[in-house]
Parts: structure tokens; C-alpha cells; sequence
């Protein structure tokens, strides 16, 4: 067990640590938020820039995800709690587990899916990241694409419909 002492000091630089991330991703949160107010019509006109734009949008939120995961790990070696449940409870929200059904002790299978992400599309399907996410580029508004805010989910079974009329991909 770690001393009281070494506690109090891993607790000073988790702290550091938190309130340097925070402050970072907001700060670049509201970056890309003023430039795409200001750049609407470019978006609009400039397919690579809205992409660019969503894997910007993307990437912040993994990174926070990710942060908010590793934070939430470490609270819970450190005191024993799970401060995303606890909140999770105290305001009546469902529980999902990034990256799969942990918390319900099961996964579902991707055939079972409704939606897909991209790599369990690219998985289920066969077909390479980069390759789907060009489909989704040049289909933005396909029946099969469902937009989860800049991210991209494949509902399967349309998608399945879509690449059956296919010959070549």
C-alpha cells in the first residue's frame, strides 16, 4: 500500500496534470469551433476541409474519452471509486462502457450490431479504413451513414444492401 505521503503528492500531480489537460482541449475545442463559424462556406464548397474538420472533431474527442478513461482508471486504484458510475447513478443516465459491454458482462457480436464504427465495419466487411471512410465522404448522406455529431456509424444492414448492388468497391 502506498504511504499517506506518496499519496498526497501522486494526488498534486494528477491535479497538475488534470488542470492542464482541461484547459487544453477546451482552449482547442473553441479554437476549431471559431474557425468553422467563420468558415461555413468553404466547408460547405471544400469537401477535404469538412473532413478535416470531422477527424479534428474526432480526434478531440478521443482524446478526451481517453482522458476522461485513464482519470477515471487511476481514481479508482487510488480510492477504491468509480466516479463515472457514481455520477452515471446520481443523474439517472444509461451506462455504456467505451469500447464494448464490459459493465453487462457481454459483448454483441458485430452481426447482431445495428451500427457499425468504422474499424468494425472495415472488419466486418472486409473493407479497408481508408476505403470506407472515402464511401462515406462521397455518400454523406446515404441511408446507410448515420452521423453520431462528426462521427460516422454504418448501419449494417443497409450497407450490406448498398455494397450487394456493387460489383466494385
Amino acid at each position: 500500500m502506498i504511504n499517506t505521503r506518496a499519496r498526497q503528492q501522486l494526488n498534486t500531480i494528477i491535479d497538475s496534470i488534470q488542470q492542464a489537460e482541461i484547459k487544453e482541449l477546451e482552449q482547442q475545442r473553441k479554437r476549431l469551433a471559431a474557425y468553422m463559424d467563420s468558415h461555413k462556406a468553404d466547408m460547405e464548397e471544400d469537401t477535404d476541409i469538412a473532413t478535416a474538420i470531422r477527424d479534428l472533431n474526432n480526434y478531440l474527442s478521443d482524446r478526451a474519452e481517453a482522458y476522461i478513461t485513464t482519470m477515471n482508471r487511476i481514481g479508482k486504484l487510488l480510492t477504491g471509486r468509480d466516479a463515472v458510475a457514481e455520477f452515471i447513478d446520481a443523474n439517472g443516465l444509461p451506462y455504456v462502457e467505451c469500447g464494448g459491454c464490459e459493465k453487462a458482462g457481454k459483448n454483441v457480436p458485430l452481426w447482431q450490431k445495428y451500427t457499425l464504427s468504422i474499424d468494425e465495419a472495415a472488419a466486418y466487411f472486409r473493407i479497408g479504413v481508408n476505403k470506407l471512410r472515402k464511401i462515406i465522404e462521397e455518400n454523406p448522406d446515404a441511408d446507410f451513414v448515420l452521423w453520431n455529431r462528426t462521427r460516422a456509424q454504418i448501419k449494417r444492414k443497409k450497407f450490406e444492401e448498398y455494397i450487394d448492388k456493387l460489383n466494385v468497391i
